[in-house]
């Protein structure tokens, strides 16, 4: 029996998408059976004698949405620079989550700053990282309704620096759960590699999903 049969990469992923939005538009990878994603949400390889890579991080399925609502978002960011004439240029970011339900993890907020001196005045929760002429990296341990908003006020030294300096900022954070409405329902075991088999697998409740949010 090949090494990826025994590790039960033969499988098909059945998806719930009852609650998906219609704003929401999936996409299925290209090694996939997009007829069979179509037509019952159920991803599985287009080569029913392969199997999935064990022990690997794959991307599989991803989602775009194409409404600019910015409610559907977890959380806003704020950016306000000001001039400060000689002492060059202070800035405040703030973030502020929406309703009750947004549980964040590994919050990164990252703000250009293209020059070598920069002070951090304030920041009321969490830490950063700074990284010479190039960015400022805020980082929130946990975002949730106990931690619904902060701030961070810094200076940037310099005399060619305006408002526009401080953009694009870039959020990335981690979430337990989907935005999209899209979970997973069961997965099927295909081991006999002709997709006939409906044993049921076994799999962790654990699902890691990533974000990210680029403010210009």
């Amino acid at each position: 029996m090949p090494e990826d049969r025994q590790a039960g990469g033969f499988v098909r992923i059945l998806l719930d998408m009852s609650t998906t939005s219609s704003n929401i538009i999936p996409q299925a990878h290209p090694n996939l059976d997009k007829k069979l994603f179509q037509t019952s949400q159920t991803l599985g390889l287009k080569q029913a004698d392969k199997a999935f890579p064990p022990n690997q991080e794959l991307k599989i399925l991803q989602w775009r949405s194409d409404t600019a609502d910015q409610q559907l978002l977890p959380m806003s960011v704020s950016c306000w620079p000001s001039n400060n004439g000689s002492k060059g240029m202070s800035c405040i970011v703030e973030y502020e989550v929406k309703g009750q339900q947004a549980d964040l993890f590994n919050l990164e907020i990252t703000i250009p700053t293209p020059s070598n001196d920069v002070k951090v005045d304030n920041v009321d929760v969490g830490d950063y990282t700074f990284k010479k002429g190039h960015h400022l990296t805020w980082n929130i341990e946990r975002v949730d309704s106990k931690h619904k908003t902060g701030q961070i006020e810094f200076l940037c030294s310099g005399n060619k620096l305006d408002e526009n300096s401080f953009f694009p900022v870039t959020i990335k954070f981690q979430s337990p759960k989907t935005f999209s409405g899209i979970s997973v329902k069961e997965i099927q075991s295909t081991e006999s590699g002709g997709g006939g088999s409906s044993d049921t697998v076994r799999f962790g409740s654990d699902l890691q999903v990533r974000g990210a949010i680029i403010l210009k």
